[in-house]
Formats: structure tokens, sequence, C-alpha cells
């Protein structure tokens, strides 16, 4: 099992959530409808991630967006939900290119705290 499936893994009674989330903060850029937007990565989790909330796209749900990352690199994705706390994306598109940086994050983050 890979970092990131063991980190994501976990009993049905730790949370009502699909997946397991890993807290981060990592600046992107998101690219839709020909405009872009900086932003903050504020979650992972292993079919998505949540990003600071964007003004411009409250109405963006069902919609394919674009995320840029240093960390995470070029990542394609859809919008499920907007809400206060911000964007909820789920990773179709590109995912096992999602699954290595996620993976690349956990190992430094790892290495950081020394576990």
């Amino acid at each position: 099992m890979d970092s990131a499936s063991h980190f994501f893994a976990h009993s049905q009674s730790e949370d009502r959530r699909q997946h397991r989330r890993l807290p981060v903060t990592v600046s992107a850029r998101v690219l839709h409808a020909d405009r872009l937007y900086r932003t903050e990565v504020l979650d992972l989790s292993d079919g998505g991630m949540l990003l600071a909330p964007i003004d411009a796209l409250c109405d963006a749900e069902q919609q394919i967006i674009h995320i840029e990352s240093a960390a995470l690199g070029k990542i394609e994705a859809r919008v499920v939900c907007v809400s206060k706390i911000g964007i909820h994306v789920k990773v179709e598109l590109s995912a096992s290119t999602y699954r290595h940086a996620v993976e690349r994050l956990i190992n430094i983050t790892r290495i950081w705290t020394k576990e």
C-alpha cells in the first residue's frame, strides 16, 4: 500500500466523509472560462480537494476547472459544491497525476514532522 492509500484509509466510524482529509496550504491558480484566479488548496483527499473561495466561481458547480500548483502540478477537476468555506472539487480527469502529487506531499509532510 502506498503512503497516500495508507494515509487516506480509515474506518467508517471516524468520519461521515468518504475520504480522510489532509490539511494543507498550497498556492494554486485556477483557470475557468478563460480567466485565471489565484487561490489556495486548503485540504486534499483521495478523490479531490478544497480550494479557498473565489467569488467569480460561486456558480461553477458541475463545471470543469483547471488547477495549477507548483506542489501538485496541473490538475483537471469537476466542481462538486461551492460553500462558505470554499470550492469542493473532485479530481476525475487527472487522477493518476493527482495521486502522485498527493503521495509526494504526504512524504514531504512525514519528513517535516518526522512521523
